[in-house]
């Protein structure tokens, strides 16, 4: 008997325990990391029957903006479809799941970033234009520590060490990194005053910027809407970038692949080594010591 009120955590419960393909072995687990990501951004008792292919569109936009790629995309699309069609299989609901749209797999884009002058008008627009003092601090910070997303707004008073210049990442089961690993980055001294005064006045367990938004999402409305009004970046310009700028201020420096790498928290030299490509200044420096 169909329930009209199903949601999709239930949905998704029932994948996991009668799906063959979910229940066990490696499919499972991506299953889990897949399926979950939907969970995780829209709760579990979201109901099913208003999962609809606008909505998936958006979240499709809302994971392209935190940086994911479009292969990666379209694994949690398909994940979300899968749970759909398997409960209508099963005859949990009745209505007909809609066809969602996949994102066209590209060749590996050249990694787009931010130059330092460009940071530091977004940071200024954001204070003066806007005033917004967080939108411009997050900026700043995210630029010059390489952090993603989720960990800028995980981080605590007590993830900074100001004695010994440092942020320390996932040491807590609430300060996880995407690799799951421990890291330290050191503070740079451009925002060092900036998360200094953020500090100032809270307690350890206070967050430095998840408190001042409502959502990642609305984080990154935010700062698409300065790129994109005042600084006429295009669509492929987010806030991830402001990462890759990071990346590309290292490689400009010449510091080496492997300090970036553990700086940045990559699991994989590779995808440091991706960002050899964006320094035209480097490869200039190159030629000219031959």
């Amino acid at each position: 008997m169909s329930n009209p009120n199903a949601t999709f955590g239930e949905l998704r419960d029932l994948a996991l325990n009668k799906l063959d393909t979910w229940r066990s072995g490696g499919g499972r687990k991506a299953a889990m990391i897949n399926s979950g990501h939907f969970v995780k951004d829209f709760g579990y008792s979201f109901p099913a029957k208003n999962i609809t292919k606008k909505l998936m569109i958006d979240w499709q936009l809302m994971l392209e903006d935190t940086g994911i790629c479009d292969d990666t995309i379209n694994k949690k699309t398909s994940a979300v479809s899968t749970v759909l069609k398997f409960a209508y299989d099963m005859e949990v609901i009745d209505f007909q799941v809609p066809r969602f749209k996949r994102r066209k797999n590209k060749f590996e884009p050249k990694r787009k970033f931010y130059t330092k002058e460009q940071v530091e008008l977004i940071a200024k627009i954001a204070y003066q234009e806007y005033g917004n003092q967080p939108l411009g601090d997050i900026t700043l910070a995210a630029a010059y520590s390489g952090m993603r997303q989720g960990e800028l707004l995980k981080l605590k008073v007590k993830d900074v060490d100001l004695t010994f210049n440092q942020f320390h990442l996932g040491d807590r089961p609430d300060n996880t990194t995407k690799p799951g690993k421990y890291r330290s980055v050191p503070i740079h001294r451009r925002i060092k005053d900036l998360i200094a005064e953020r500090i100032e006045n809270k307690g350890p367990n206070d967050y430095l910027f998840k408190d001042d938004w409502k959502s990642r999402h609305s984080l990154t409305r935010s700062f698409k809407n300065i790129i994109q009004r005042y600084l006429n970046f295009d669509e492929g310009y987010c806030f991830h970038c402001l990462r890759h700028s990071f990346g590309h201020f290292g490689v400009e420096g010449d510091i080496s692949m492997r300090k970036i790498q553990k700086m940045m928290g990559h699991a994989n030299i590779n995808t440091t080594l991706r960002y050899a490509d964006t320094s035209d200044k480097s490869l200039q420096d190159a030629i000219d010591r031959i």
